[in-house]
């Protein structure tokens, strides 16, 4: 169904391919768009489609002020089953008024932050006919959809970058507290959706947060959003970009300093000092040499266990490989006692059905950044936006938009062929020498030993040789088991 909906450019025609690609099992008759226009008074519809034909659709229905104060336009922006379309008032006056043979429906009101993009209304003209598994069905196409729609509204010169809940005072409203950061989009059946929604709760705790990510992923935009949400008025924020050691201090004030740090400064007190009690960023941890590194995840965990209130926010591309030495792995260890609060942003290739609205919320902005009218994109543009492998993730999504906004000389934004038919390169363990194998499974015995080799219990036992030939065997590959015993003391 995703495919049939980018087949066309037109809207009519895309819902109607919709219909003739859902599955059997999906008892659809037909889908209308509407929108709501400025005064929430009346309703715009967009286009209709059946089984047997489709055409746009443009008429307005007014709707009473009694129906309309029963609809709370912020809290209505979820996939809603309807077989009894009383529970409704608003869907049941507007299907009375235009589509009387109509007898259940599966409702999906659409937004981008906040953008309101109308309405998506699945029908059936069977009474009870739609169940959970169809809602889930319709939830998937909600980014496609959003793309159709906000395609169409500015066609017809309805959307607006201005056109927010927050005009509407004289109608309810639901408390706007923990707002996602901007271009932090997901849809409902996302594998994000749930650590979006952790969010508010992660920006209150106090504890130490570790976001992990791939490059161009949003890392640095969820620290500082966590900074913004958990941070008082006179609150100060020290951020270390650990690639130049560079160090940004914002005071409460919003002036903002720069330094520049030595590596000797990164092991004393100087963060902190910075810190001034406010909140402690590190970008990109992995860039600092393992000494310093180490050294500065002990002093971190000093610091809290005197109770310092310093929040401690960093981010990682990525980890390096654990257990390549002892050292590595007291290391990796620490990260984990010390940051119970941990966020991994997935890649775009792994959340594709979020690409739609988090094309959509772009090309608004960047049209709104220029100044141009939001484009058109060519059916191999969409179709191509959804099965490219994004290995830039967002950055690079952005980029592809604005490069094709500004190269497109008319008002279809497309691509020329094969221009995103590289894929991600598939990354795969390389093959390690077999005393490398042999190093790592030693390490990772000794680690659930606490570095006892010999004796019931031991790691000779563990492996099932004699505990002189471990001994050999460590000798040989360059293990002691004092920093194993190290760690079991650290833990008591």
């Amino acid at each position: 169904m995703h495919e049939a909906l980018c087949s066309t450019l037109q809207l009519e025609k895309a819902i109607s391919a919709c219909i003739q690609a859902a599955p059997e099992t999906f008892p659809i008759d037909g889908i209308f768009l509407n929108y709501y226009r400025d005064d929430i008074q009346s309703i715009q519809f967009l286009a209709l489609a059946t089984r047997n034909r489709s055409r746009i659709k443009l008429n307005v229905l007014s709707i009473p002020i009694h129906v309309l104060s029963r609809f709370i336009v912020s809290d209505n922006f979820t996939t809603t089953i309807l077989n009894r379309l009383a529970d409704d008032p608003l869907t049941d006056y507007v299907i009375k008024h235009h589509f009387r043979k109509v007898k259940s429906a599966i409702v999906m009101r659409l937004k981008v932050d906040d953008i309101r993009l109308g309405a998506v209304v699945f029908f059936s003209y069977k009474s009870n006919a739609f169940q959970p598994e169809h809602a889930e069905l319709v939830e998937s196409l909600r980014g496609s959809f959003s793309l159709l729609a906000s395609r169409a509204l500015s066609q017809l010169k309805l959307i607006s970058e201005q056109k927010t809940h927050t005009q509407y005072s004289h109608l309810p409203s639901s408390d706007n507290r923990g707002k996602l950061p901007e271009g932090f989009i997901s849809a409902q059946n996302s594998p994000m959706a749930a650590l979006f929604s952790r969010l508010p709760s992660i920006a209150k705790s106090q504890q130490a947060v570790m976001i992990y990510g791939e490059k161009g992923s949003g890392k640095s935009m969820l620290a500082h959003h966590l900074y913004q949400q958990s941070a008082g008025p006179q609150s100060q924020l020290a951020a270390l970009y650990a690639e130049t050691l560079t160090l940004f201090i914002t005071s409460p004030d919003q002036s903002t300093r720069v330094i520049t740090l030595t590596e000797a400064m990164l092991t004393d007190n100087t963060l902190f000092e910075y810190a001034n009690g406010g909140t402690l960023l590190i970008e990109n941890i992995e860039c600092l040499p393992e000494a310093i590194c180490c050294q500065l995840i002990r002093n971190i965990q000093i610091y809290k266990e005197k109770g310092n209130s310093t929040r401690i926010l960093i981010t990682q591309t990525q980890l390096k490989p654990a257990h390549t030495d002892p050292a590595n792995l007291l290391r990796c260890i620490r990260y984990y006692n010390l940051f119970c609060l941990s966020v991994t942003l997935l890649p775009l290739r792994q959340r594709r059905e979020d690409i739609p609205e988090l094309v959509t919320h772009y090309l608004l902005k960047l049209g709104k950044t220029r100044q141009h009218k939001l484009p058109l994109l060519s059916t191999r543009f969409q179709q191509s936006l959804l099965n490219y492998d994004w290995p830039g993730n967002i950055s690079e999504l952005i980029a592809r938009l604005e490069k094709a906004i500004i190269s497109s000389g008319a008002n279809i934004l497309d691509i020329k062929p094969g221009e995103y038919d590289r894929n991600y390169p598939d990354i795969r363990q390389p093959i390690l020498p077999l005393n490398e194998i042999v190093k790592r499974h030693i390490i990772e015995t000794l680690k659930q030993t606490n570095g006892k080799i010999s004796g019931e219990g031991g790691a000779a036992e563990i492996l099932k040789i004699n505990s002189n030939t471990l001994y050999s065997k460590m000798k040989k590959l360059g293990i002691t088991k004092d920093i194993f015993s190290q760690e079991a003391q650290n833990r008591n």
